[in-house]
């Protein structure tokens, strides 16, 4: 598999929300869960329990609670992302892989690497990829970037400061990545 198969800006992205969901969860379940409890201290109990207050403890224990899921939500979010990170690792230099390959080398069971190769070609951090019947060979068909030139072909040139091997667009010019050179 190719380092071009790996959305960058996807996996960012997930990252982010995952982070975000996360600390919203805490903040909801923070602020009304303290209300909840507040509910029940000395204080409030004199007031006695009518409707309207069990209403109301009812109803900020519910969104406490949807608090409390969204954290976990955000935590199995940040969960997946570091998966995804060790995933990458060997997505980039594996030029056929398996599931099982993926299962073996990071320790996790096939059946969630399954699921985390479903979810990263869904959520757009593998692209051009796909999952073979059977669910073992993860398949790559990289697609020609359609921002690109001439149909998106690529050639592989060395660099004449640094000897590096790089890519640039077929009839374009192009940069080293190490070094900054001019490729032609």
């Amino acid at each position: 598999m190719a380092v071009e198969n790996l959305s960058i800006r996807a996996i960012k992205r997930l990252k982010r929300k995952a982070v975000v969901k996360t600390m919203i969860g805490f903040i909801v379940f923070g602020f009304f869960g303290l209300v909840f409890l507040a509910g029940f201290s000395e204080e409030f109990r004199d007031v006695g329990f009518d409707s309207v207050v069990v209403g109301t403890l009812v109803s900020m224990g519910a969104i406490a609670g949807w608090g409390l899921w969204m954290a976990f939500r955000g935590l199995q979010g940040q969960s997946f992302c570091q998966r995804i990170d060790n995933y990458a690792s060997y997505i980039e230099y594996s030029p056929e892989l398996t599931t099982s390959m993926l299962s073996e080398a990071t320790k996790i069971p096939k059946e969630k690497v399954v699921r985390d190769v479903r979810k990263m070609i869904r959520t757009g951090c593998l692209v051009g990829c796909v999952l073979e019947p059977g669910e073992e060979y993860v398949r790559m068909n990289a697609k020609p970037n359609p921002a690109a030139p001439f149909g998106g072909a690529y050639r592989t040139v060395q660099c004449p400061g640094c000897g590096a091997v790089n890519k640039i667009v077929n009839g374009g010019v192009g940069e080293c990545e190490y070094c900054g050179a001019k490729l032609r």
